[in-house]
C-alpha cells in the first residue's frame, strides 16, 4: 500500500506540472484512472499468487503430518518484595560495567494487505470487539461442522474455503485491521472473537480452523496442530512470551494460542504457507482506541499533604479488557507501550506543572517521589493470585502495583516529560530503572555502552535517584533497553 501512496503522490505532482499546459481536469482524470488500473492489477496479481499457493498448500496439508514435541512455556520471573533498605549516606557509590543488554523485541513488520472496496451484502454478521460493535460479511460456506481433524479433513476444508470466490469475510477482516489500527495481537483477538461468537464456543474446531485460515491469508505464519479430536492453532511469535506451550520448527517457536490442555500426542506439518509469512510481534508501538470509551471508577491521586487531588483519572475499561487477554511478555514490551491519549490528558499536564522550570535532576526526583508515594504496593500474587505485569493504563486502574509496574511507569514519565533515555534493570526478585542524565550526578550507576546510567528505584519510598537497594550493590543486573 505504501507503494500505491508513492505512485499516487507522483501522479498528483505530474498533474500540477502539466496543469499549465493543458486541461487540468481531463489530465487529472486520466491519471486517477491510470492509478486505479494499476492498483487493480496489483490486487489481481496478488490474488493469482494466493490462489496458486492455496492449491499447492492444500495438497501439502493432505500429506501425513508428523509427531512433534511440545515445549512447556517458560515462566516469567516473579519479583518479590524486599525489606526497606537502610540508606547509608556515607556509603561509596557503585559503578558497574554492563557489557550486554537485552534489546527491545522486534517491532511489527508492515504486511502489504490488499483492501478491496466495500460492497453491501445481506450476509452481515455482528459481534462485540472490546465494546465496539463490528460487522463483517460472512457467507453460508463458513457454516460447517468439522467432525474430524486428520490431514484429509483439514485439506478438504482448506480446498473448499480457498476455492470459494466470495472472499468478503477476509476483505472485511483486513479492512478492520487497517481502520482500527490493530496490532498483530489485537488482530488475532479480532479474528478470535469473530469466530468464537459465530460458532458459539471459543475453542471449537470450526472456530480454530477459520482463525488459522484467515490469519494465513492475512500474511501471518500460523499452523494447525492436531491432538486427539482437537484442532489447535500454533502461531509464530517473534518476541519471547511466557506461560504458553510451543513447538519449535525451522528456527521459529509456534505458540499454542488456542489450547490450554495437557495433551499427549501432537501432530503438525513443517512447511509454512509462504516464505513471506510473518511471525506475530507483541510490541505495541501505536495506541489503539477501543471505543466507545467505557469509563472506570474515577480515582484521585495526591502528592504528600496536598488537600486537593492533583490528578483525577478514569481509564477505558475496554482497553483493560484487551490487556487482560495479552500474553505475558518481557518487561520492555510494557514499558514501550504508550499511555492512552485519554489518560495522558488527565495525568501529564499536572505532572508537568510540578517539574516546570526545574532541572532534569530535580524533575527526576519529583517524578520518582510521585511514583513511590502515590500508589499502594502489593505483589501480583496477593492481588491476583498469579504474576501480571501492567501496561501503563493498568497501573491507574487496579488498586495496587508492584516493582515492575512502578519501573514501567517511571521510565515512561522520565522519557515523556524529561526527555531522557531510560533502561530497565532486572535484579534477582526486583525490577527498577537507570537513567542517562546529561550531567554528572553522584550516586550508584551502571556503565552501558560507555555511557553512565544513574540507578533510580521507584519502589522504595525515600530512595532518591542514584540509589540501589543494599542487596544489589555488587550485583550486575540484566539490562532491558526500551528505545
Amino acid at each position: 500500500m505504501n507503494k500505491y501512496i508513492i505512485i499516487f503522490l507522483f501522479l498528483i505532482l505530474s498533474c500540477l506540472v502539466n496543469a499549465q499546459t493543458g486541461d487540468f481536469e481531463t489530465y487529472r482524470k486520466q491519471q486517477v484512472k491510470a492509478f486505479n488500473e494499476y492498483a487493480q492489477q496489483k490486487i489481481t496479481d496478488f490474488e493469482k499468487y494466493r490462489n496458486k499457493r492455496n492449491v499447492e498448500f492444500s495438497r501439502y496439508l493432505g500429506e501425513k503430518w508428523e509427531k512433534v514435541e511440545i515445549k512447556e512455556g517458560e515462566e516469567l520471573p516473579i519479583p518479590k518484595p524486599l525489606p526497606f533498605p537502610y540508606i547509608d549516606p556515607n556509603a561509596d557509590p557503585i559503578r558497574i560495567e554492563v557489557p550486554q543488554t537485552i534489546p527491545l523485541p522486534k517491532a511489527p513488520k508492515s504486511i502489504e494487505l490488499i483492501v478491496k472496496p466495500f460492497k453491501k451484502s445481506k450476509d452481515v454478521f455482528d459481534f462485540d470487539f472490546y465494546g465496539l460493535q463490528v460487522s463483517v460479511r460472512i457467507n453460508e460456506v463458513y457454516t460447517f461442522q468439522m467432525k474430524h481433524v486428520d490431514e484429509k479433513s483439514v485439506q478438504a476444508y482448506w480446498s473448499k474455503f480457498s476455492s470459494f470466490e466470495n472472499q468478503e469475510l477476509l476483505d472485511d477482516c483486513v479492512r478492520n485491521k487497517k481502520q482500527l489500527n490493530l496490532s498483530d495481537w489485537a488482530y488475532v483477538q479480532f479474528i478470535n472473537k469473530l469466530t468464537a461468537t459465530y460458532y458459539g464456543g471459543k475453542n471449537r474446531n470450526e472456530a480454530v480452523f477459520l482463525q488459522g485460515y484467515l490469519l494465513t491469508q492475512s500474511g501471518y505464519d500460523v499452523r494447525f496442530i492436531s491432538e486427539g479430536d482437537q484442532l489447535i492453532l500454533g502461531a509464530a511469535i517473534d518476541n519471547p512470551v511466557f506461560g504458553i506451550s510451543y513447538i519449535p520448527i525451522n528456527n521459529r517457536n509456534y505458540y499454542l494460542i488456542s489450547y490450554t490442555g495437557k495433551g499427549v500426542s501432537f501432530y503438525t506439518f513443517r512447511e509454512s504457507f509462504s516464505e513471506e509469512s510473518q511471525a506475530l510481534s507483541m510490541v505495541l508501538n501505536n495506541e489503539m482506541e477501543f471505543l466507545p470509551f467505557k469509563e472506570s471508577e474515577p480515582v484521585n491521586y495526591f502528592i504528600e499533604a496536598q488537600k486537593e487531588p492533583i490528578i483525577q483519572t478514569v481509564v477505558n475499561s475496554n482497553l483493560i479488557e484487551f490487556y487482560n487477554d495479552y500474553p505475558q511478555c518481557e518487561w520492555n514490551v510494557y514499558a514501550r507501550c504508550p499511555m492512552s491519549t485519554s489518560l495522558k490528558k488527565r495525568v501529564l499536564p499536572s505532572l508537568f506543572k510540578l517539574i516546570q522550570n526545574k532541572t532534569k535532576r530535580e524533575s527526576a526526583n519529583i517524578l520518582i517521589d510521585f511514583v513511590q508515594k502515590t500508589f499502594k504496593y502489593s505483589t501480583d500474587n496477593e492481588q491476583f493470585g498469579y504474576e501480571k505485569p501492567f501496561f501503563i493504563d493498568e497501573i491507574f486502574y487496579y488498586p495496587a502495583s508492584d516493582c515492575e509496574d512502578r519501573a514501567v511507569l517511571f521510565s515512561y514519565l522520565v522519557r515523556e516529560l524529561v526527555g531522557l533515555d531510560v533502561v530497565l534493570l532486572h535484579y534477582p526478585n526486583h525490577l527498577c530503572t537507570a537513567v542517562l542524565f546529561d550531567e554528572e550526578i553522584e550516586g550508584d550507576a551502571l556503565v552501558i555502552g560507555g555511557k553512565r546510567y544513574l540507578i533510580c528505584d521507584p519502589t522504595f519510598v525515600g530512595a532518591s535517584i542514584g540509589y540501589v537497594h543494599n542487596d544489589y550493590k555488587s550485583v550486575k543486573p540484566q539490562v532491558y533497553t526500551i528505545e
